[in-house]
C-alpha cells in the first residue's frame, strides 16, 4: 500500500473501530437479523437509531463502475460490491476518513473493508 493510500496514524483509535464492530453495533445488528427479529426499519436506520453514523452509497456512486470497483472486495466466495458503510471517523482528508463496509446475506453479516475511505 502506497503512502497516499495509508491512514494517518493520528486517526480515530482502533478501539473505536472494535466498538463499532462489536456487540453494541454491527454484531448486534447481525444477531437481530440472524435470530429472525424484525428491525422495524432498514439496517442503516436501525444503526443510526443506535447512534452510529452510517449510510448507503449515493445513486451517483452506485451507478459509477469506477467508483463501485473501489467498493468491491472478495467475500471469500466471490467479488462483492458493498454499498452500506459505517463512519467511525469522518473527515475532509481521505487519510483521516475511516469506513467499515458491510453487507447482509441470509443469517450472516459480511465485512468487506475496514480502513480508509475508498
Amino acid at each position: 500500500m502506497g503512502r497516499d493510500a495509508a491512514l494517518d496514524p493520528e486517526r480515530e483509535p482502533p478501539e473505536k473501530v472494535l466498538i463499532w464492530l462489536g456487540t453494541r453495533n454491527l454484531a448486534n445488528l447481525a444477531g437481530q437479523l440472524s435470530s429472525g427479529n424484525s428491525l422495524g426499519s432498514t439496517q442503516i436506520q436501525w444503526l443510526k437509531d443506535k447512534g452510529i453514523d452510517c449510510s448507503i452509497e449515493s445513486d451517483t456512486v452506485q451507478k459509477s463502475s469506477a467508483e463501485m470497483k473501489k467498493r468491491t472486495w472478495h467475500d471469500g466466495e466471490r467479488p462483492r460490491p458493498f454499498t452500506k458503510h459505517m463512519k467511525p471517523a469522518e473527515a475532509t482528508r481521505p487519510d483521516r476518513c475511516v469506513r467499515i463496509y458491510f453487507d447482509q446475506e441470509d443469517d450472516k453479516t459480511i465485512v468487506g473493508w475496514v480502513g480508509r475511505h475508498p
